[in-house]
């Protein structure tokens, strides 16, 4: 029994050490893998980010992702300014807002064109929004920039000849039902949701409003990108592999896989998100790529023109086209 007792005594002698290397060993992979948090919205332009994680979160080697769902750019920004997440992907006039209010960001590149659609109570043609009233996500919005873009070609003026406001997306349904909207432009699945519930119908007649517009960029913080390089080479690579693996569900299987992802993160379901995805609604394209300077170009111009920015900054201090491109490179 002594003896027992001894050997009891000096196992338990070692125990305190067991657990201090095992928090060592912890915290070395902690440092060698550091945590890369990654915020989304639920809209289809936001599936790549979905699709990496729920396929290559075991695979990852350089950083140790987690997903984090927010409901509007303006959430997923203040995230970015508090050091609350890594990455994410936003609105491409928002993000332009974000590094010229100084938040410690930088646009690295696109996983997606298209996908919004602009949704009318009664439908018609965009003529028809004089004297209306359309929500959108945000007034420093992709689509809020592009409808201005496109208003203007027919003779329509913000502010002027039609309104917008923003709109939350938990309200936007309601809002349109309510009357208190004429119309909603924002990213699917809203509107495929509003044709379903019948509640209003496409205004798109003549061409889709933002077929292959720029939408969402994909942003990272810059002290991430200089303090963990390879997590964000490692993420973008697996961005580009979801966007490839969405575009060959969406030929070979009708986007049936892709919808399984969508409905467990966005709550969408999963027919509806199979049918937005196989239609193309609003011309939507996965393809990882570095942004269009031009049309990023042109959307900062809008929204200084429409006084949504006050702030002109060089476009090179908000875009890293290289990182993307080094990223992709074969």
């Amino acid at each position: 029994m002594k003896t027992l007792s001894k050997i009891a005594r000096r196992w338990l002698w070692l125990l305190p050490a067991c657990w201090l290397t095992a928090q060592s060993s912890l915290a070395a992979d902690a440092d060698a893998n550091p945590a890369l948090r990654i915020g989304y919205l639920p809209i289809d332009a936001n599936l790549p980010l979905v699709v990496s994680f729920e396929n290559d979160q075991m695979r990852f080697q350089a950083g140790r992702p987690s997903l984090h769902q927010f409901r509007s750019d303006t959430a997923i920004e203040a995230a970015i300014r508090v050091g609350a997440i890594d990455v994410a992907a936003v609105s491409a006039p928002v993000a332009y807002a974000m590094a010229a209010d100084e938040v410690p960001m930088l646009v690295l590149g696109v996983c997606h064109r298209g996908g919004s659609r602009l949704i009318g109570r009664t439908g018609g043609r965009l003529e028809d929004l004089r004297g209306k009233v359309v929500g959108v996500p945000g007034l420093d919005s992709s689509e809020n920039i592009r409808l201005a873009q496109a208003a203007a070609k027919v003779g329509l003026r913000p502010g002027l000849d039609y309104r917008t406001i923003r709109v939350p997306y938990r309200t936007a349904l309601d809002d349109l039902k309510a009357g208190r909207l004429d119309a909603v432009l924002f990213p699917e699945p809203l509107g495929a949701l509003a044709e379903d519930s019948a509640l209003g119908k496409p205004m798109e007649a003549g061409g889709g409003l933002f077929d292959g517009a720029l939408g969402a960029v994909l942003v990272a913080r810059k002290d991430y990108i200089r303090e963990h390089p390879e997590a964000v080479n490692e993420w973008l690579k697996s961005i580009a592999v979801a966007c490839s693996f969405i575009e060959l569900d969406i030929r070979e299987n009708g986007a049936q896989q892709t919808a399984i992802f969508q409905s467990k993160y966005m709550s969408v379901p999963r027919e509806t998100a199979a049918r937005i995805l196989a239609q193309r609604a609003g011309g939507l394209r996965f393809e990882a790529a570095a942004a269009d300077r031009a049309l990023f170009a042109s959307y900062r111009d809008t929204a200084l023109a429409l006084h949504l920015i006050t702030r002109s900054i060089e476009l090179n201090d908000v875009l890293n086209l290289s990182i993307i491109e080094a990223a992709l490179s074969p």
